[in-house]
């Protein structure tokens, strides 16, 4: 017999046992961020476990808090992630952990498998729009020489897009500018994900991860930053990481503005790829630069259990979702 809990922290090392062999690719590190870090008391206990008779951890839906300005209205929500239900458990006790959850909270979700979508569906859970991964390969890709032994992993202190933006190295998160108290597009988008000083100091600084923000000072693009993270792609293969960013969605070819500026900064540390997701274009490839889309049929979907009549129909919004809003940027090594 199995039983749906909350998380309290009785259960940590037990939680962390399961998850790494769950997800061995997740560090412990990354388990105590989420845990003691990145949520407060009141949060951990929304995680659920699922627990057999012997009280040994066999399932679990773990989730990341958040604030969302939707439509007109700040609220209180969280990012699903890390669910799992042993086989031998799955059936009326996955039913449970589900339920449990819809009860619970409400919640945002990315990447449900085939199973969870037809559930979702059945459930009339709003389905927002699709988060696309890209890889963006320098001409560096081509000689491996210049990149094997010669990628220097020294960040610069500015870098310049293609048509003059000038982004430059926050080193300190009080240094951030914080547009529209952290909503960046609330005036254009139903749904838009906080990065206020709180989360952006918890998220990418002073962390097991080192995290680079770079940020303009142009006021018309909001004052638009990207962060980027080093990573070796397949476990070899130099590349960063676009984990986050905001600018102004009115102008949604900004994007180039960035993505030029990160080329520039992979070119001068001799990095060969750069890996992003977008989710409010539908179609990101090119041949100058060269851009290649991920396979359509593993794109994310990206959904909410937020109850919300100016969600219901949303696939035509601005809604920026990146790997920092759920577990993504933890995954993205593989």
């Amino acid at each position: 017999m199995v039983r749906v809990i909350n998380y309290c922290d009785k259960y940590f090392d037990k939680l962390i046992d399961f998850c790494a062999k769950v997800w061995p690719s997740k560090s412990k590190e990354y388990l105590e961020y989420r845990l003691k870090i990145f949520c407060n008391n009141n949060d951990i206990s929304f995680n659920l476990l699922v627990v057999d008779s012997k009280d040994n951890i066999v399932g679990c839906n773990l989730f990341f808090p958040t604030k969302v300005f939707l439509a007109g209205k700040i609220k209180n929500a969280y990012w699903s992630h890390d669910t799992f239900l042993q086989p031998e458990y799955r059936g009326e006790a996955g039913v449970d952990l589900i339920m449990r959850s819809f009860m619970c909270k409400e919640y945002f979700g990315a990447g449900l498998s085939d199973i969870n979508k037809k559930i979702q569906r059945k459930l009339k859970t709003n389905f927002l729009t699709k988060c696309n991964k890209y890889y963006c390969f320098n001409a560096f890709f081509l000689i491996p020489f210049l990149w094997w032994r010669k990628t220097n992993y020294a960040f610069p202190n500015a870098a310049q897009s293609k048509h003059g933006t000038i982004f430059s190295l926050i080193k300190n998160p009080q240094n951030v500018i914080i547009y529209n108290g952290g909503f960046w597009n609330s005036d254009i988008s139903p749904v838009d994900f906080i990065r206020d000083e709180n989360f952006i100091s918890k998220r990418f600084y002073n962390l097991f991860n080192k995290y680079y923000l770079f940020q303009s000072n142009d006021s018309s693009q909001n004052y638009p930053y990207f962060v980027l993270r080093l990573i070796k792609f397949k476990g070899y293969i130099p590349a960063l990481s676009i984990v986050d960013y905001r600018f102004c969605l009115k102008e949604k070819d900004f994007f180039f503005e960035i993505l030029s500026t990160v080329r520039h900064i992979a070119k001068t540390m001799h990095i060969p790829l750069i890996i992003f997701s977008y989710s409010h274009l539908n179609n990101f490839s090119s041949l100058f630069p060269l851009i290649i889309k991920r396979d359509e049929a593993m794109a994310k979907d990206i959904i909410t259990r937020v109850p919300c009549t100016a969600i219901s129909d949303s696939s035509l919004y601005p809604i920026v979702v990146t790997p920092a809003d759920s577990d993504d940027d933890f995954c993205i090594n593989n």
